[in-house]
């Protein structure tokens, strides 16, 4: 090492103007082609974007938050639109899920404080995926939330990398992208610590095929970690009923429960201990379910931090497939 730095180390950063200069364009063309403004020919735009990675640009985060600022300021006007993507053969279940309808009307507050509009489109039911993008070109919409799904048949053509997508949790062979979800190990454990405080040492956890379990939302994936947080001697009986339906549910609940001699359970989901006739003497709680006692999820929330994720996504102009993921889990709290 002779001390001094090379000249690779020291150049200035590219900008938009260098972007430019190689174009022969101005340094407007140049911004909304990396904003993937319409306003661009799409194969001009193009090209500067892949030159704009070839060079090593990178936005000024100074001038990004200068804008966003700005944009801000413009009190009164709305912004634009966020996309709520529900590709569910039937619509009009995925809302009827209790916590999904949560995650919607915290997403849909927190969208409104920063002057969007959230809009569902219904894609494979009402759009085709080619259409669906169209629409969305169209209205100039790059932000896309995904809530939970069952299936994967509405995805087939659609053009995800060309939009920033937030999910909750797992989206069934869907896009890659960042997610937010319920903490299922923190509030494990806080159903876990409020059972034994109340007196309970022989707990069980249930669970199930339940729409949050797909998403990712798993106490079986959580169990090994979750175990080694709790004394040497406090052991957990699992009972998992994917696949068990009718009355063979509630005869393996019970079966289940005298085995292990339990006196608590924590299920999973509400809609896990719909059909189940609680033992008596046993003290039921669970992870998600509104109304229910144990752990409050914090869905609102949940939904809340999806618009703020995607916000920022669009204020960074990030869209499109990405090496790395942000995955936020939130934690929930003991609603007893």
């Amino acid at each position: 090492m002779n001390g001094t730095l090379d000249a690779e180390a020291i150049r200035e950063p590219i900008s938009q103007r260098d972007i430019a200069r190689h174009f022969g364009v101005s340094h407007v063309t140049v911004s909304l082609a990396l904003r993937h403004s319409r306003r661009v020919s799409a194969s001009l735009s193009e090209e500067i974007r892949v030159y704009a990675e070839k060079v090593g640009y990178r936005s000024d985060p100074v001038l990004l938050a200068l804008s966003a600022y700005r944009d801000r300021k413009r009190t009164g006007q709305v912004r634009g639109a966020i996309a709520w993507v529900n590709a569910w053969s039937k619509p009009g279940e995925l809302r009827a899920h209790p916590e999904v309808e949560r995650f919607w009307l915290g997403a849909f507050a927190a969208a409104g404080e920063r002057r969007y509009r959230l809009e569902e489109f219904r894609l494979g039911s009402e759009l085709s995926a080619e259409r669906l993008h169209e629409v969305l070109e169209t209205r100039d919409i790059r932000g896309l939330i995904v809530p939970p799904h069952v299936s994967s048949e509405g995805w087939n053509g659609f053009p995800w990398e060309k939009y920033a997508v937030v999910s909750f949790g797992r989206c069934c062979n869907g896009p890659r992208g960042h997610s937010v979800v319920p903490s299922a190990a923190a509030n494990l454990l806080l159903a876990i610590r409020k059972l034994r405080e109340a007196g309970h040492r022989r707990i069980g956890c249930l669970t199930g095929s339940s729409l949050l379990r797909q998403a990712g939302y798993c106490m079986m994936e959580c169990l090994p970690m979750v175990k080694r947080g709790l004394p040497g001697d406090d052991d957990l009986a699992i009972l998992d009923l994917t696949g068990v339906s009718g009355s063979k549910v509630s005869a393996k609940v019970r079966a289940w429960v005298r085995a292990n001699e339990l006196d608590a359970i924590v299920a999973d989901d509400a809609t896990t201990i719909e059909a189940i006739e609680v033992p008596h003497g046993v003290t039921m709680v669970t992870l998600a379910g509104a109304g229910s006692a144990g752990v409050d999820p914090g869905s609102e929330e949940i939904g809340r931090t999806a618009v703020q994720m995607l916000d920022s996504l669009m204020e960074e102009r990030a869209r499109g497939n990405r090496v790395l993921f942000r995955e936020v889990a939130v934690e929930g709290t003991w609603r007893g």
